[in-house]
């Protein structure tokens, strides 16, 4: 193999770390939200110990303080075969029903949500409240995300929101 050839391949290399560093990048900007599908991504900010059929995930940087680290959320879907579902749920039975606690700013509900997500909420007011049992997401929550929580759907959804404090 010739040089130019080796210099070519590295070339090639170097450029789809740069496009791989961007899309990253482009996910965590400020104020803006940018869906992603990648899994292996996804894993870098939540625990899933039963691999999903498919991810939808937004993180957003909420603001930088000057003091530490900026506050960030992260909003999934996760959507399981029927039988993996059953495995997903049995992980939160007997947990508390914390819906009640639940109150987002109107603005929560995005485009990319699914109907069947979308469907599980209802406005009360000026906040979206969730309508169906929801769950502390312990399973799922990774440093620095450490509050939040998640619900399940009939389709095999798994909502999931957190976020820093």
């Amino acid at each position: 193999m010739g040089m130019q050839a080796i210099i070519v391949k590295i070339l090639i290399v170097c450029i789809a770390t740069l496009f791989y560093s961007c899309d990253r990048q482009i996910q965590e900007v400020m104020g803006q939200e940018t869906v992603s599908t990648s899994l292996d991504l996804l894993l870098q900010h939540i625990n899933i110990h039963i691999p999903p059929n498919k991810v939808q995930w937004s993180i957003k940087k909420k603001g930088e303080n000057g003091l530490g680290p900026s506050d960030s959320d992260v909003t999934i879907i996760l959507t399981y075969s029927p039988e993996n579902m059953k495995k997903v749920r049995e992980e939160f039975k007997g947990q508390e029903d914390i819906r009640r606690k639940i109150y987002m700013n109107k603005d929560f509900i995005k485009s990319w949500f699914t109907p069947s997500i979308k469907n599980s909420f209802y406005q009360e007011e000026q906040y979206y409240r969730v309508g169906t049992v929801a769950y502390f997401p312990m399973e799922f929550l990774i440093s620095p995300f450490a509050e939040g929580f998640c619900f399940f759907t009939t389709d095999n959804r798994v909502f999931i929101y957190l976020y820093t404090n």
